[in-house]
This record gives structure tokens, sequence and C-alpha cells, in this order.
């Protein structure tokens, strides 16, 4: 049988995460354990999620003596117990039957290792956003990731490459080591780690399935200082930055990995600028805008470097190379 654990990390955001915690009991005859990560010196979400006990019975509590997702993420698979592990956010709010659907498309899909869905984003005025699916939804293309997770696809349910972490659900027994890589960690929401989490599930053999119908709505929710990702200069940038790179150079083809090293150098992006977009920042940043090309191939390099270390480990060393 396909019991569900369904696992949420929460930091400081006792409104949204009380959204989370009464869409998540509305549905708790078909979500067989849920587990909470409450994050340190937050004594107000500790008493909230403590309060829902009574409506969640099968809820567990668990505190972390770190601000960090990945952190987090961690110590809840640590404590799951059921064949399907299901993780989420604490802004999101869980349709009806979320769960139900979840469950039968593992026991109907018996090559599924990983299942996700669009996150149906939602305004301060709870108004939904644009909602129009694309063509692709996270495919690896020669130039990068094609993203649009919360968009929906036209053609679902399909076989992708790479689905989010908000809706993220996948068979325990589709990984050996049922952890996160501990090199992805620094605080925050730190990203990149469901990239890692489902190239190992695919190496595995499993196929990775992204279904507009498994949706769930996702409330654009206010971050913790440290974590303000849309900041070029957020340290939690150079975070990103290091983990994108590490987890193409584990899993990616050379040609890929060369050219996010190219263009992250000469051209980037907004938040990651190289050397010629930075330029064209100048006026609203400032010179100092000039030497985050420096920091950001710095974390290239430094995610490069671990993940071919990391990848050549494996070939030599690791005795059973056909599993992750």
């Amino acid at each position: 049988m396909n019991g569900i654990s369904l696992i949420i990390p929460t930091y400081k955001r006792k409104l949204d995460f009380q959204r989370t915690l009464n869409s998540v009991s509305l549905q708790t005859h078909d979500i067989d354990e849920v587990i909470t990560i409450i994050g340190p010196n937050d004594d107000d979400s500790y008493h909230l999620a403590m309060s829902f006990k009574s409506k969640i019975l099968n809820l567990k509590v668990v505190q972390s003596d770190k601000a960090s997702v990945v952190h987090a993420l961690n110590l809840g698979l640590q404590k799951s117990s059921q064949a399907i592990l299901c993780l989420t956010d604490d802004d999101i709010e869980l349709p009806e039957g979320w769960a139900k659907r979840i469950k039968k498309a593992f026991e109907t899909n018996p090559e599924m290792g990983a299942y996700g869905g669009p996150d149906k984003l939602i305004s301060e005025s709870h108004k939904e956003l644009a909602y129009n699916p694309v063509k692709e939804v996270g495919i690896f293309k020669w130039h990068g990731m094609v993203g649009n997770h919360h968009l929906g696809i036209i053609d679902s349910p399909a076989v992708v490459d790479v689905i989010k972490g908000v809706n993220f659900s996948f068979r325990r027994h589709a990984l050996d080591d049922l952890s996160i890589d501990t090199f992805l960690e620094d605080k925050g929401a730190e990203q990149c780690w469901e990239i890692d989490l489902i190239q190992k599930i695919q190496c595995n053999g499993y196929n990775v399935i992204y279904d507009n119908e498994n949706f769930l709505y996702h409330y654009i929710s206010q971050r913790q200082q440290y974590d303000k990702r849309r900041d070029v200069f957020s340290t939690m940038n150079f975070t990103n930055g290091k983990n994108m790179a590490y987890v193409y150079a584990k899993f990616r083809p050379i040609n890929e990995v060369l050219f996010i090293i190219f263009y992250g150098l000469f051209i980037g992006t907004k938040i990651h600028p190289g050397f010629v977009r930075s330029i064209t920042m100048i006026k609203a940043y400032g010179l100092k805008v000039l030497l985050l090309p420096f920091k950001h191939i710095n974390a290239t390099f430094l995610g490069i470097f671990n993940g071919y270390k990391f990848r050549v480990q494996r070939t030599f060393f690791n005795k059973n190379k056909k599993r992750f």
C-alpha cells in the first residue's frame, strides 16, 4: 500500500503556516503521516503546530537547530516511514483530493519515481494569478533548464527532467540514500536540492511525471532578511549559483556545464550578472555591481569543482554504480 508522508518545513511564517495546516487537516484520511520541521527560535510556529495535534492525529512536530530548508527536509526524511514522500512549503494550500490523486498516480504507474504539478500562484489579495499552460516544463536544454512549473503544460501528464520542490512527491525506494546532498546546505530556502534528488531518481531508472491535475495553491509570502533572492547583492545568490553549478557538474553533459560557465561569466542574469550585463546595471546599482561577476564566477567554479569531484569519487569508489 502506498502510504503518504507529508513533510513541511517552516520558519517564522505563522499565518501562512496556519493556512497550510488547515488545508492538510481536511484530508488527513489520505495522508498517513504529517511531519513538520520548525526552525530555530520560532516558538510561535511550534505552538501553532502543537495546537493542530487534535486535528491532525498523525502529526509529528520536529524542532531544527538550523534555519535551512535542506537541513529541515533531511530531518523530515529521517523521521518519515511511508512509501510515498511528499515535500512542500509552509505557504501553500492543498486543494480537495490532492493526496488522493497522488496515491492513485503512484498505484497506477509503477515506473513513475517522482510526481509533480503546478503551484498556482496566489497574490496577497488571494486572487489567483495568470495560469496559461506552456509547451515545456522542467526540461533540460543545451542552454539551461526550462522552468515554468507554476504555469502548467499543454500536453499533460508528461515526462520531464525536473519538478518543483513545493509540489514534489516520490517513491521511497527510488532512492538508496534517503537524504539531500548536504553540500547544497547553507541557510534559508536554498535552491537546486530538488534538481539533485530528481536526477538521482532518473539515474535509478524511474520516470518523472508532471501533471496539471496535481496542483496546489502557492501564496507569495515574505522571506527572511538573508533570503532576499531578488536582491542582486544577497549572499543567497552566491549559494544558489554554487548549487546550480554543483548539480550540473554532478549529472549533466559537459556541453551544458561549459555553457553555464561562459554564459554566466559574460552575460549572466539580472540576479547573477556577467561582465556585459553588469555594465548595463551601473546606473541602477552603482559601480559596486561590477564586482558581482567575479563573485558569481567564483561560486560557479566552486560548485563545478565539487560536482566533478563527486562524479570521480562515485565512478572509482562506489561499488553499486547503478544506484543512487
